[in-house]
């Protein structure tokens, strides 16, 4: 489904760990070529483009009716293969840069109050039948950085302000499948100006909310979910935009800018 960010060449080989967990739950016969290989496990080969030397993987095999099975591998060196020996199922398997914990079904779940992990993922479903499986393809880019800016037009401008954002999407299943459930996190000082950074991760509606806070407590709260697709935001990209948002105050308004597109500054203000 989503693919890959680029890095340099290396090669990513299954752990010992990796291995012995999957023998464990599905032990395999011996697989000799005198003997009959209908048994055997299938090799499942993953090539990846453009990965760097030191670039940190986390990978999640999952077989449908099972536990998931994970390993975190680092690539090294001239080749761009990752080699997982399954049994005969249909499974998905995901490759996420940097190797955020996954939970014991495969999830990447954000925590309630912490922004997304800036990840990179490749997923697909594969049919493991035969003694061979290949798939190629590259990490794309599944998060989206919100940066925000405050107008005023007062000497003392842009005045120190606070900024949170809600949603109803928390982390990525199997197969980079959005998880549903509550989201928040806090803008973060960005280093650039007075400006504050937020992750978020692939959306699949209008309900993020942008709730901003000014130096003398007043608050404001903006439906940007709406406001930027409805400005021509793509969720379903390959590789996610990232966003600056100037807020001003005085006309309750919100202008949206990525590299691609600048739109009026219009929003509709909710409280």
């Amino acid at each position: 489904m989503f693919s890959e960010r680029r890095h340099t060449r290396g090669v990513a080989r299954l752990s010992a760990f990796f291995a012995a967990a999957l023998t464990t739950i599905c032990p395999f016969p011996g697989c000799s070529v005198k003997e009959d290989r209908s048994g055997c496990p299938c090799r499942v080969c993953i090539s990846l483009e453009d990965i760097s030397e030191r670039t940190c993987l986390r990978a999640g095999i999952v077989p449908y009716g099972s536990v998931s099975l994970v390993d975190t591998v680092l690539a090294v060196c001239s080749d761009t293969s990752m080699v997982f020996f399954v049994p005969h199922c249909r499974l998905t398997a995901d490759i996420i840069s940097p190797p955020v914990a996954l939970d014991s079904h495969g999830r990447y779940r954000i925590d309630y109050g912490s922004p997304c992990a800036p990840v990179y993922m490749f997923s697909s479903v594969i049919t493991a039948s035969g003694e061979y499986q290949g798939r190629s393809g590259r990490l794309c880019k599944n998060h989206s950085v919100i940066s925000m800016r405050l107008l005023c037009d007062t000497p003392r401008c842009p005045p120190p302000f606070s900024a949170s954002l809600t949603g109803n999407i928390c982390g990525y299943g199997p197969g980079g499948e959005l998880l549903e459930g509550p989201f928040l996190c806090t803008g973060e000082p960005s280093g650039e100006d007075d400006a504050l950074q937020a992750v978020i991760p692939r959306q699949k509606d209008a309900s993020l909310m942008l709730e901003v806070t000014d130096a003398r407590g007043v608050s404001r709260r903006f439906a940007l979910g709406q406001y930027i697709n409805s400005a021509g935001c793509d969720w379903s990209a390959e590789d996610l935009e990232d966003y600056d948002i100037t807020i001003d105050f005085a006309s309750t308004a919100i202008t949206a800018v990525n590299d691609l597109w600048t739109e009026p500054e219009y929003i509709r203000q909710v409280i």
